[in-house]
């Protein structure tokens, strides 16, 4: 027979897996929604810091910022210069220069900072490295 937490202290989704399914999958379900949650939120701040830098490109070029949002492309596990694993998040954007084509930006964070931005500006593919 397992010992589950006091139901007052428990979340009323631990306190429904420790009566039906004993206290390892209560655990589990904590430390999966833990992870969930840390995900999700590390991935909202990571999209701030990408649109508050293509915002910065933009004003920088003098080329609208459309959308006023940037988007996911693609999230690759890599590993930091000290060895220890990150995400990788690529992000998309799109902007104008002249009001009536639209452009598509890039800007590649590594662990939350800003590796790379690409913007086209017509004659040649700009691309601004970033050091930390």
């Amino acid at each position: 027979m397992s010992v589950c937490p006091d139901a007052s202290l428990a979340s009323t989704i631990t306190a429904i897996v420790c009566k039906h399914a004993g206290m390892d999958s209560a655990l589990a379900l904590l430390v999966l929604l833990t992870v969930a949650v840390w995900f999700w939120s590390s991935s909202r701040i990571a999209a701030e810091i990408a649109l508050h830098h293509a915002r910065k490109a933009c004003d920088d070029l003098n080329v609208q910022l459309l959308d006023g949002s940037v988007s996911l492309k693609k999230i690759w596990p890599v590993r930091r210069d000290n060895g220890w694993p990150t995400l990788l998040r690529a992000y998309s954007f799109d902007y104008t220069q002249d009001g009536l084509s639209r452009e598509h930006g890039h800007i590649v964070l590594i662990a939350g900072r800003v590796k790379y931005l690409s913007i086209n500006t017509g004659d040649s593919n700009v691309i601004t490295p970033v050091d930390d």
